[in-house]
């Protein structure tokens, strides 16, 4: 069941992507529309435009028993060098880029909100208040709120010590012209939904009326029937079915009066009870009115049900197709724009969706637009924008122009790298374009190209403010600012990876520093993935280096190990290590699926927990034991270690619903690589 269902989401999704605008037919009378709009532009001359408010500062975290006496001590020295050196667990991030905005939450109340942004590797943090007047002052020097866990028991300070005052820049001269010209090609008055009292936005609701005619014309025209055996077959039968399905709905209606019957019947109740259905509006609009259709689709915007759910887009591309022919510019545009954003109505929503997605910049680019003005205007960050000013998705930004005309790749290149060397420029949209450009760079196929960007993008780094440039060039930064007191220790170390974050493993879950070391001038083919807790209090890398000696040794010692490390079997090892041991069976994780009877001749107190990777980037995992036994945890197809092929390590596979299939061994060796179980 869950196979079939899988399939008709990639197969819906498959045909939505393939939708095409058809705006060949429409674009002298959408031209038109752009002139218009062209001349009202040239008349607004006098705006001018704020960046967001922001400043420099540092970011400070402690669990405490006596928040107010650390307050006092904070407001007193004004100094987190002092304060790291008095409270072994006060954790630090320091030359931050932080960002004040003030917005309205769900229940229409202002808050104010101080947030830094993701650099490298480096999270967020982030503040918010209800709005009062003395967080708007720009003279602040400290921000801070206190929370209190009564489950656990512990109180957090957190907040930011602020290195400088508060500033807003004038958004330079040349660039209000593009935040005045999204302004006029998409009216902020303008919704592109109507909100109803009654408004069924919900693509669950089934009803009688809507299902009789959807039915009757799916049989009435011969619908294929999906076919698990045949599922080629089917693809090709749906993909003719649905080419002719406009040639379909008007034949049944010239000639089927119980079709007739059905669709007034549907459109009688869609109007009585407010709702609507996408089989509906499609009948409405090729067959009765244009307009009627796109009130209709107005009134009831599709909520997708997943992130994969490409309902709502094919909603947003009739809209723009049938807005075109009857050139609505404000319906076309808005829904055009949000389709190039992937700004649509879902339960969830994931970057790998949402990256699959196309922008339809082509077909914007059939028109007299001016791309780069539209779309880096509507990408601007700007402090109390116009009420209903369009803003774009940096990510869409980016994909969008790589697969734009390459006149339009050269201005965005240009504007771009303007944007981020400009010192009239505010940081904040300095590291939004950087981010822009980033994006634009990941979806450009062509490698060459990517790497010109980037030497283009090494020049644009070294001229960006010490906050953005210090954290690109050093990605782990964060992670040293927090082990500050441990310099020379962490010093010892390559940072391959890193993140401070809550994660959930099967070694531990909740609030925790985890980064990826290499041993500088040592054996390059070990790795140590670190797990360190930050729950109630800083988990210092000396836990490590206290176990470090004895961990490598006995990995060392295991003969078949390293003969595997030896012949090319493993290109690397990665001893997992958590908190103060290696071996950590959370909430039973490492051992739920483990064969009992192995478990049986097992003692893993003590143990070591490893991955390996193959040339190939695919990992085993495995365990180690303080009595030399080498257990195979975690398989991939095809393996052979040693002199043992896949089918002999295997003892279990296990199929997930997304059609990959995982294997498992269970195997145990002793030093000389002999099977042991």
């Amino acid at each position: 069941m869950k196979t079939k269902i899988i399939m008709v989401l990639f197969l819906c999704s498959s045909f939505i992507r393939a939708q095409h605008l058809h705006l060949e037919k429409h674009i002298d009378l959408l031209n038109q529309k752009i002139e218009g709009l062209n001349v009202e532009n040239r008349k607004t001359s006098n705006l001018s435009y704020n960046s967001l408010s922001q400043t420099s500062a540092h970011y400070f975290e402690i669990q405490t028993e006596n928040p107010n006496k650390f307050i006092e001590r904070l407001l007193e020295v004004n100094d987190l060098q002092i304060l790291i050196t008095e409270y072994p667990n006060l954790i630090t991030d320091f030359d931050l880029l932080l960002v004040r905005n003030i917005y309205k939450d769900y229940d229409d109340k202002k808050i104010i909100k101080f947030r830094t942004y993701e650099i490298g590797n480096g999270q967020d943090h982030e503040i918010s208040f209800p709005i009062k007047k003395k967080w708007q002052k720009d003279n602040l020097k400290t921000i801070y709120k206190i929370r209190t866990n009564k489950k656990k028991g512990n109180t957090t300070v957190s907040g930011f010590l602020l290195r400088n005052n508060f500033i807003t820049k004038k958004i330079p001269l040349k660039y209000k012209s593009y935040i005045a010209y999204t302004d006029k090609i998409i009216d902020p008055d303008f919704n592109l939904f109507i909100k109803s009292d009654n408004n069924n936005t919900s693509n669950f609701a089934s009803t009688k009326v809507f299902d009789d005619l959807s039915k009757y014309y799916q049989r009435a025209t011969n619908k294929p029937v999906y076919d698990k055996d045949k599922y080629d077959a089917y693809l090709d039968q749906q993909k003719k079915w649905l080419q002719k399905k406009r040639f379909f709905s008007d034949s049944l209606f010239k000639h089927d009066t119980i079709f007739q019957q059905k669709l007034f019947a549907a459109i009688d109740f869609a109007k009585e009870n407010k709702t609507s259905n996408t089989d509906l509006e499609f009948f409405i609009g090729q067959l009765i009115s244009k307009k009627t259709a796109i009130n209709f689709m107005r009134k009831n915007p599709r909520i997708g049900s997943c992130s994969f759910d490409n309902s709502p887009r094919a909603q947003l591309a009739e809209m723009a197709r049938i807005s075109a022919s009857i050139a609505n510019w404000d319906v076309f545009i808005k829904s055009s724009m949000n389709l190039l954003n992937d700004r649509a109505n879902r339960i969830a929503s994931s970057n790998i969706a949402t990256n699959s997605r196309d922008t339809y910049i082509n077909q914007l680019e059939l028109l007299n637009l001016d791309i780069p003005m539209l779309l880096i205007g509507s990408g601007i960050k700007i402090q109390a924008p116009r009420k209903g000013h369009y803003f774009s998705d940096s990510n869409k930004i980016g994909q969008a122009f790589a697969n734009s005309f390459k006149e339009n790749k050269n201005r965005f290149e240009d504007i771009v790298g303007d944007i981020i060397s400009n010192p009239e420029m505010d940081t904040f949209n300095k590291l939004h374009f950087y981010n822009t450009y980033q994006n634009y760079k990941h979806f450009i196929v062509d490698s060459i190209e990517k790497q010109r960007i980037q030497r283009h993008l090494d020049t644009l780094i070294k001229q960006m403010p010490y906050e953005l440039k210090s954290r690109i060039e050093r990605p782990d930064k964060q992670l040293e600012d927090l082990l500050i007191r441990e310099k020379e220790l962490i010093d010892k170390y390559d940072i391959t990876k890193s993140v401070i974050a809550h994660v959930s493993s099967y070694s531990f879950s909740g609030y925790s520093w985890n980064a990826t070391l290499n041993e500088k001038n040592e054996n390059e083919k070990i790795f140590y993935n670190l797990r360190m807790s930050l729950e109630d209090s800083l988990t210092p890398l000396r836990n490590f280096e206290t176990h470090k000696k004895r961990i490598l040794k006995r990995i060392k010692d295991h003969n078949f190990l390293m003969k595997l490390a030896e012949d090319g079997s493993i290109n690397s090892i990665h001893i997992n290590f958590t908190n103060n041991k290696s071996f950590v069976n959370h909430r039973g994780r490492e051992t739920e699926d483990m064969p009992i009877e192995i478990l049986a001749k097992i003692d893993l107190k003590d143990a070591i927990s490893f991955y390996t990777f193959s040339d190939k980037r695919k990992s085993l995992r495995w365990i180690l034991t303080k009595d030399g036994k080498l257990i195979l945890l975690k398989i991939f197809k095809d393996i052979k270690l040693a002199n043992y092929t896949f089918e002999e390590l295997l003892t279990k596979t296990e199929k997930s619903a997304l059609f990959s299939t995982k294997y498992y061994s269970y195997r145990g060796f002793d030093s000389s690589g002999n099977l042991i179980f």
